[in-house]
């Protein structure tokens, strides 16, 4: 059931008026037993894996709380760890370990393989749990049916956001039934679907032409790579803006995944904006974790920012281009700390206004995030490969006779008001007067005419949630 669909409006709804009309503890129940149901729609196993995680996390974290400080609690979080990363590790990689052994070698396409819709984010979720359980950072067990909510929570399973304890524990309430907060949901949800439905899966049309045929002119593939740079955006932002209304409604407020990441000036910052949640998962989970890093000793730090991308790129997937990206990233986030002070002099220094450094360093971060996305969708290096040779050197003087598609001028037309309407001018006072007065007659016309937009630009074919494959 995705989210861009009346089926699963209708199942928000009935969710909601349950937990409306429900005590807290019966609603709490009533929306775990909801979530189970929703997940049992993409295949009758997949809440019994996600039983089974939960349970690994609640017995060996309790068992890792009363265990005081000393070895019996690392080995209970260890054993906690261990029961979460094997399931993740068999479905997202066992395909490779069957290649291998077939003499296919590793790193290739593992199709056909099963990956359990929204295992890789929940199990992180549990990890992060079973640390700071170790860690003593949660210092009372909670009530077992929120602690399964916590988990299964139907908004947020399939594609996160990546909750922690201090996000989910302190911020459970009832649903709701304020006005004001209901209109910031029917809000948000609409620009969710406007984004995924208008945006998103008709750009999707663009960057999959180019990746089926990367011999193209210059033009053709930059046009192919940015269509691709503003589908993954959309489609991963939209999902999480249904997500965060959906959690809105039911009176459980989830943690903000993107922050206009298109708009950072730096590569440190971008990862600041984008997948905030999983940025700060690998921060504090896999970089902060590594011996010498904590002392700022260069060595350790250089290695950990490398080790750390490269996770970030193989948690996405096992084949060759998802490493590449992942280094890729780990070679800038390296160039950008070591380049970094005499950067910022020659910033101060610089006789230009700031404006327009802003806009050459977000230019320039926008380039390099895109040239990054030729990795991240390609299904080998070869392939990224004559994406890239058709930028550089396909031809960049386009035929007389040549024209856009209907198809090609409407990603055109969206890509150019999805840049402009990055910059912080423009959308920052229609998202505040839209914020600021519910349910006024403009704000109501404004989401009427984007639902109306999202019916009449609506692709054939519903295209897949993006990050449903991870």
């Amino acid at each position: 059931m995705v989210f861009d669909s009346f089926a699963y409006l209708a199942f928000l709804l009935l969710a909601w008026a349950g937990a409306v009309l429900l005590r807290k503890r019966s609603a709490t129940a009533w929306l775990v037993l909801a979530s189970y149901f929703f997940y049992s729609l993409a295949a009758w196993w997949y809440p019994l894996l996600l039983l089974g995680v939960s349970a690994a996390a609640w017995f060996c974290g309790n068992a890792a709380r009363g265990a005081g400080n000393g070895p019996r609690r690392k080995l209970a979080a260890g054993i906690g760890i261990a029961l979460t990363l094997a399931p993740l590790l068999a479905f997202k990689y066992g395909g490779q370990w069957l290649a291998a052994g077939r003499g296919a070698g590793i790193w290739q396409d593992p199709q056909p393989w099963v990956m359990p819709l929204g295992l890789s984010f929940y199990a992180l979720q549990a990890i992060a749990w079973l640390v700071d359980c170790a860690r003593g950072d949660i210092a009372e067990r909670p009530p077992l049916m929120r602690f399964l909510l916590f988990f299964s929570f139907f908004p947020k399973l399939s594609a996160g956001p990546i909750l922690r304890h201090d996000d989910f524990f302190s911020a459970s309430r009832r649903a709701a039934l304020d006005s004001n907060v209901l209109w910031n949901a029917a809000l948000l949800f609409t620009h969710g679907v406007f984004k995924k439905v208008v945006i998103a899966d008709n750009a999707a049309l663009a960057a999959n032409a180019l990746f089926a045929a990367p011999e193209t002119t210059g033009p053709l593939a930059l046009f192919g790579v940015l269509a691709y740079s503003m589908q993954i955006y959309c489609d991963f932002a939209g999902y999480t803006d249904m997500a965060l209304a959906s959690g809105l409604l039911l009176g459980i407020r989830l943690p903000r995944n993107f922050h206009w990441p298109y708009l950072a000036t730096n590569p440190a910052e971008f990862w600041r904006r984008w997948h905030i949640t999983l940025s700060h998962w690998l921060r504090d989970y896999v970089y902060l974790a590594l011996p010498g890093i904590r002392r700022r000793r260069a060595l350790p730090v250089y290695g950990g920012l490398l080790l750390t991308m490269l996770v970030c790129g193989l948690w996405h997937g096992s084949t060759l281009p998802f490493a590449v990206w992942g280094l890729y990233w780990g070679v800038l986030m390296l160039a950008y700390r070591l380049l970094q002070p005499r950067l910022e002099r020659l910033w101060h220094a610089a006789i230009l206004p700031e404006w327009a450094l802003t806009v050459a360093a977000v230019a320039m971060m926008q380039a390099l995030t895109a040239a990054g996305w030729i990795f991240f969708r390609a299904e080998s290096l070869s392939q990224a490969g004559r994406v890239f040779a058709s930028i550089a050197g396909g031809g960049w003087v386009l035929p007389a006779s040549a024209a856009l598609t209907e198809q090609q001028l409407l990603v055109a037309i969206l890509l150019t008001g999805f840049w402009l309407f990055q910059w912080k001018a423009l959308h920052a006072p229609l998202l505040h007067n839209l914020e600021a007065r519910p349910w006024h007659p403009a704000g109501v016309a404004w989401v009427l005419l984007l639902l109306s937009l999202a019916a009449v630009f609506r692709v054939p074919n519903a295209v897949p949630f993006l990050y449903f494959r991870f």
